[in-house]
């Protein structure tokens, strides 16, 4: 049967205070027998387990009090000093009921002529009773720091996960409105020109929304079904521009089941079109590829277009921060490639 927390502690605590006493006992070689010794060598562990207990939960609702996760050095030291005037006071009223036979004692037990002088008794009274308080005081904060330290850790750590996760909510509550207004642009071009195709449009920009919409409820997707939302994306995109648009996937069947930030690749396809496809009277193409070297997942986008030097918007910025609370140890690239195409890499470490 395991115990409880509390069965736990009060079997330690008994146990290490008579225990101490037994061990002080053996390595002194005293007299189990004598009445007197029984009566005065067993009487401080009872007081030590009852006076470090009232210790223990003074201190405990400090802490409470103080919300603190810092163990409050003033409060120790005053309490040891104060538990060790308590020791020191027992042992003298203890050594003075024994020296006056108030405890109905044997002559045996106590011999006056055997008893030191007052000065040297009060002096073995102190160390007594500095050696007894200072092991428990020792292995209890010990112990109390280490169990703090541990639940601080804890605490830092859930701390920077909630943390995380309210940047996520923020970014994607950024991303999903910048995604729908490029993809209702999109549509607007088409009402004009061609309305039969703007309702096709409509219905694909609504199976995006509803795929967008439960990407917001995660924290990661597999590159499969973020590859599901990508196509659908470029197909809107190509209603809009035509024989302008033209897109090739190259997406490896080991990557379909790794896991990136949501709205990443598509992500990078939206900005290839914004500053890449939609500057160029030509068009252009756009070619998204994904693989795995060396336990990394590279995903690469490549678009026809020319690399601007300023920072191409907040869908980028917003998705290399995402990039970074899932991988610390990702890495996000955009370079050009040649006089006419621009390339967007990423690299995740797979799990």
């Amino acid at each position: 049967m395991k115990l409880s927390k509390n069965q736990q502690y009060w079997l330690l605590h008994i146990t290490g205070w008579y225990g101490f006493f037994i061990l002080h006992e053996l390595v002194f070689e005293d007299d189990f027998t004598s009445l007197g010794h029984f009566i005065f060598f067993y009487t401080i562990p009872t007081f030590g387990v009852i006076i470090t207990h009232i210790y223990r939960k003074r201190l405990l609702s400090h802490l409470h009090i103080k919300q603190s996760t810092l163990l409050p050095w003033k409060f120790i030291t005053s309490g040891w000093l104060i538990l060790t005037l308590i020791f020191v006071a027992l042992n003298t009223t203890l050594i003075f009921l024994a020296s006056n036979n108030f405890l109905g004692l044997a002559k045996q037990d106590i011999d006056d002529q055997t008893l030191p002088s007052w000065q040297e008794l009060i002096k073995g009274v102190i160390w007594f009773s500095f050696l007894f308080s200072t092991p428990w005081f020792a292995v209890y904060h010990t112990y109390k720091f280490a169990q703090m330290a541990i639940q601080r850790a804890i605490e830092a750590t859930r701390l920077k996960e909630l943390l995380h996760e309210a940047e996520l909510e923020n970014l994607k509550s950024q991303l999903n409105p910048h995604f729908l207004f490029n993809s209702l642009n999109s549509i607007k071009a088409l009402t004009v020109n061609d309305p039969e195709l703007a309702r096709e449009a409509i219905t694909k920009l609504s199976d995006l929304l509803r795929l967008s919409l439960m990407f917001g409820k995660l924290e990661t997707v597999f590159v499969e079904r973020e590859m599901e939302i990508v196509e659908d994306y470029l197909s809107l995109e190509k209603m809009r521009f035509g024989q302008r648009l033209n897109f090739k996937l190259d997406i490896s069947n080991e990557t379909n089941v790794v896991h990136i930030p949501p709205l990443t690749i598509q992500t990078l396809a939206e900005n290839a079109i914004k500053h890449g496809i939609s500057e160029r009277k030509q068009g252009g193409e756009i070619e998204i590829k994904t693989y795995i070297k060396e336990k990394t997942l590279t995903i690469q986008v490549k678009n026809s277009g020319v690399l601007k030097m300023k920072s191409s918007g907040i869908g980028l910025t917003n998705l290399q921060r995402r990039l970074k609370i899932m991988d610390p140890n990702s890495k996000f690239s955009m370079v050009k490639e040649d006089e006419d195409h621009v390339l967007a890499t990423i690299y995740l470490n797979v799990k």
